[in-house]
């Protein structure tokens, strides 16, 4: 076992300021650090823990780094539950718009819009139930997403145009 570090020791291996890695460590971020006990222990650092926490934090790009960053919400736990090998950010991206274009349509199918904003929402829902959880390439989620994004937008303008001319549709 390595010798344990300081925090002055530590930071520079970590690649920040003695300053930073204790802020980091007052914010619960940043590497595994070992606290004596005693009311004023002191910091110490593993470089095992250093050289994980390092790994750990390694990436190829920043779309990547982005993705394991971001906090999981409520749309990419629902979506991991039924396409467990989603772990694409633009995948996850795309499948979370959808699922938002199908709850936005819902909310103008319950409300009282005009009939062709009406058609064009379900229509979006339909094509968001459809590809939100399929087993498709990214290629036509791609698409689905696009041809629902329109129809959504044709749902909302239907919508606040209110009948005005509408009939030629």
């Amino acid at each position: 076992m390595d010798e344990l570090l300081d925090t002055r020791a530590a930071a520079p291996r970590v690649g920040v300021s003695p300053v930073t890695l204790e802020n980091w460590r007052s914010q619960g971020i940043g590497t595994k650090f070992i606290k004596t006990s005693g009311k004023r222990g002191r910091v110490l650092y593993d470089p095992v823990d250093i050289e994980a926490w390092k790994e750990a934090n390694r990436f190829q790009s920043t779309s990547e780094a982005e993705a394991v960053s971001s906090p999981m919400t409520d749309l990419s736990i629902q979506i991991l539950e039924f396409v467990p090998g989603c772990t694409a950010p633009r995948e996850m991206e795309q499948r979370e718009v959808l699922l938002k274009a199908r709850d936005y349509s819902i909310s103008l199918i319950t409300a009282r819009c005009h009939p062709t904003a009406f058609g064009r929402a379900i229509a979006a829902r339909e094509i968001a139930d459809a590809y939100a959880f399929a087993d498709v390439p990214i290629a036509r989620l791609d698409i689905a997403v696009s041809y629902c994004r329109h129809l959504v937008q044709c749902a909302f303008l239907a919508d606040h145009l209110e009948g005005e001319a509408l009939d030629v549709l």
